[in-house]
């Protein structure tokens, strides 16, 4: 090998092995920016009244657990939320105009597709049951029972329920839906105004204990309907974080995670009431 050979031969070895390193040095910090990318931090709320959701300071409940678990299988999604609970129409206020991320736990609806995402991924069920004062023998099996009744008879749900609009739908027209809280309903069934209130169960942790609901109220023995609830997540969202959202809901729902949590936390409200509720909501 003459001189000129060995000077391109040793060039060459050189290009190649500075190659190595460029390339070498691109995948580490491929790597590297996977392993420390930036997180996706995502802002939600505690819904108010709530008790299968979210404990009132927001620290457990059915919906931070669910965000665990979508944490568990991808680090770089976060959900965070204040202490502050708020009422469902307020939170999907916040959520539409985009100050929320996401909420969790919301009846899936055509006007609620309009304004926001929806992975379809059942979260958990709940069924649909009806108040009265003791003494009152309405007799209610399917929700479209409430057709029945009297235009003098008010039907009660919580403010800003989807409820109040799907009664209204269903020409069911005298629905209040002014009480805030499902204590405040209880006021005003007890005190007459208000024939049924709607509520879902097993969400209401019903107070035996409360001197103004004790003895007073019962609920009528059937499921009037079982309602689905959805993760809703705002249109701000960028295309590949409601993707991976949705493709763990995805996972979570088919490994059986969405269904032992449900269960956990219905169980745990469902031990909340009195024996004598849970043993009216088993009767056929």
């Amino acid at each position: 090998m003459d001189k000129r050979e060995t000077l391109f031969y040793a060039a060459t070895m050189k290009y190649s092995s500075f190659r190595c390193v460029q390339l070498l040095t691109t995948a580490m910090l491929l790597c590297i920016s996977q392993v420390f990318a930036a997180d996706t931090l995502m802002h939600t709320s505690i819904e108010s009244d709530a008790d299968l959701e979210w404990s009132d300071d927001g620290a457990s409940g059915l919906c931070p657990d669910i965000f665990k678990a979508i944490e568990k299988h991808d680090h770089s999604l976060k959900f965070t939320w204040t202490k502050t609970a708020r009422p469902e129409r307020r939170l999907m206020s916040e959520l539409a105009i985009g100050e929320l991320d996401v909420a969790c736990g919301f009846i899936r609806s055509t006007e609620r597709e309009q304004q926001f995402q929806v992975p379809d991924v059942v979260l958990y069920e709940k069924t649909l049951i009806a108040v009265v004062r003791n003494g009152d023998l309405l007799d209610l099996n399917i929700l479209s029972d409430l057709k029945k009744l009297p235009p003098s008879d008010v039907v009660l749900v919580n403010s800003g329920a989807q409820m109040a609009t799907r009664l209204r739908q269903m020409g069911i027209g005298n629905v209040d839906d002014g009480g805030r809280r499902t204590e405040d309903n209880f006021q005003k069934l007890i005190l007459g105004r208000g024939r049924v209130f709607l509520y879902d169960d097993p969400a209401v942790d019903w107070d035996s204990h409360h001197p103004t609901v004790s003895g007073k109220l019962h609920a009528i023995p059937a499921a009037l309907d079982v309602d689905r609830h959805y993760m809703l997540l705002s249109r701000k969202l960028q295309p590949d974080v409601v993707k991976r959202i949705t493709a763990i809901l995805t996972q979570l729902r088919n490994d059986g995670t969405l269904r032992d949590l449900a269960e956990k936390w219905s169980a745990r409200v469902e031990l909340a009431k009195p024996a004598s509720l849970r043993a009216a909501l088993t009767q056929g």
